[in-house]
């Protein structure tokens, strides 16, 4: 009887069993590394069919965005050249008596739209003379971006702020009152609800564990389904850069921490074209992929992210 080495031993096998093994192995290894190829293949074909689904994803919602800014911007614009508007500031004789009449105009623009959260006007220092927010009269306002971009002149779109007085977020559209003369005599402004915006990316859902969330221009996270990352920082803030925003008081909160995403820094601030990209998040211990889109109204761009496996 033939003990277990010499049958383990190839140099005892018979040649046609060699032979046989060795056509088997000359048919196996080829079809093995074609196999290979064609996973690798497959899977590189998902992937990218996966990145360009999170880049429509991301366009259609920066889309949606923008349509949102560019009606509320219409609505901003409307309300600065109504007669009576524009007689309550620039002839301060007739305050008192379209003060009622212009009241009932900024409430009915509130009650047109849920998602404004309050409707006021600015005299030309900055303070509040009549609005939907009864908090609101008699503050001023002269320090904010919006009312020095309005009243010198032109339209302003605002970052993500939390009031001051209310305490919530939301983004501010000022028009310029003109007055006699074509000259600002003050500011007409409205709110956008922060939690109408962060409803757009808050609904949008991908797969298992996806999600998307918005940056600003400084790489800001001004809206996230998980409010632990709201108003972070994509990098560490140039000093000038947070001096710039506690100066605005454009948050509660005077320090904004870093999730260390520099990779994500570096295509998505500032772009102009969507796109995609692959990054490791340290708080989650995961790979992640993502989409990206900027919108047209506002150098803000959304992200749609998932856990790369």
């Amino acid at each position: 009887m033939k003990s277990w080495r010499s049958i383990v031993s190839v140099s005892g096998w018979p040649i046609a069993a060699k032979l046989s093994v060795a056509l088997v192995l000359l048919t196996l290894v080829p079809m093995l590394g074609t196999a290979l190829l064609n996973l690798r293949m497959s899977l590189s074909v998902v992937g990218e069919a996966e990145y360009r689904n999170l880049e429509l994803l991301a366009v259609s919602t920066a889309n949606r965005l923008d349509q949102l800014i560019t009606d509320t911007q219409r609505v901003v614009i409307q309300a600065s050249g109504d007669t009576e508007v524009v007689a309550f500031l620039a002839r301060p004789r007739r305050q008192a008596e379209v003060r009622e009449s212009v009241q009932g105009t900024l409430d009915n623009i509130l009650r047109s739209n849920p998602n404004y959260e309050e409707i006021f006007l600015l005299d030309r220092e900055g303070n509040c003379t009549i609005g939907t927010e009864p908090r609101m009269i008699g503050k001023p306002f002269g320090y904010r971006p919006y009312f020095k971009g309005a009243i010198a002149g032109r339209n302003y779109l605002s970052d993500i702020l939390v009031g001051t007085v209310t305490g919530t977020p939301g983004m501010f559209f000022a028009s310029p009152i003109l007055g006699d003369g074509g000259q600002p005599v003050g500011v007409v402004t409205i709110k956008l609800r922060g939690a109408t915006i962060a409803a757009v990316i808050k609904t949008l859902r991908v797969g298992q564990g996806g999600y998307a969330f918005l940056l600003d221009e400084d790489g800001i996270i001004i809206s996230h389904p998980d409010p632990e990352y709201l108003y972070h920082s994509l990098t560490p803030l140039p000093t000038e850069t947070l001096q710039r925003i506690t100066a605005e008081r454009r948050f509660a909160s005077g320090t904004i921490e870093s999730l260390d995403l520099p990779d994500l820094f570096r295509v998505m601030v500032g772009a102009t074209e969507p796109g995609h990209a692959r990054y490791y998040f340290s708080q989650q211990h995961a790979d992640k992929i993502a989409g990206f889109a900027p919108l047209s109204q506002r150098r803000w761009v959304v992200v749609v992210s998932e856990p790369e496996s």
